[in-house]
């Protein structure tokens, strides 16, 4: 008769929590990972608008400048070839600002995109923990009605796909085993605050 050892159920589910732990762990973590890519998204578009914003301030600074040379040197302020240069700083200007504007934007999107994949990275690895918690279950669940097929207990052969052994009702009692171990495994990855 094969032997798992009196703390096979034990070991099963410490296994099992230990995977689930593990994936709510890594979820966490990528859900603090995007949190922050969030903030650097938010971030890179305030920085954009005051960079924008100094640059626009620079801009009238230097047409102010060019109007008061035009004025100090005995011209009407605002025209002829001085309104040309005028113009072209303000058009400098408007695409200083549109540039400033959409660095900071893609800036902001390549940040909201490193949050996304944070967030599906963290998602699929508390999933990846879960699935490999309940296989920790059901691998142990196997070996058990395994073990007992092997000391005659049950049908190996049994159409139905049933791994329990029904014969002396050894089946029975592990599938309330594993029910209850699940059931907790569950119950402790609910409990954790995701």
């Amino acid at each position: 008769m094969q032997s798992l050892g009196s703390g096979s159920g034990l070991g099963a589910f410490t296994s099992g929590l230990g995977q689930v732990a593990q994936g709510v762990t890594a979820y966490r973590a990528g859900m603090a990972n995007a949190q922050i890519a969030d903030q650097n998204a938010h971030i890179a578009l305030v920085d954009g608008a005051q960079a924008q914003a100094s640059s626009n301030a620079r801009y009238r600074a230097a047409i102010g400048e060019q109007l008061a040379t035009q004025g100090g040197s005995g011209f009407q302020m605002g025209t002829g070839s001085m309104l040309d240069a005028i113009n072209q700083s303000r058009i400098n200007q408007t695409f200083a600002a549109m540039q400033i504007s959409q660095q900071a934007q893609n800036r902001s999107l390549a940040y909201g995109n490193e949050a996304s994949a944070a967030r599906a990275s963290a998602t699929g690895k508390l999933i990846g923990g879960i699935i490999n918690g309940t296989s920790a279950f059901l691998g142990r669940k196997m070996d058990y009605a395994n073990a007992n097929a092997g000391a005659g207990y049950g049908d190996p052969n049994d159409a139905s796909g049933a791994i329990t052994a029904t014969a002396m009702g050894t089946g029975d009692a592990l599938d309330r085993q594993i029910g209850m171990g699940m059931g907790n495994l569950w119950g402790t990855a609910g409990a954790i605050d995701l």
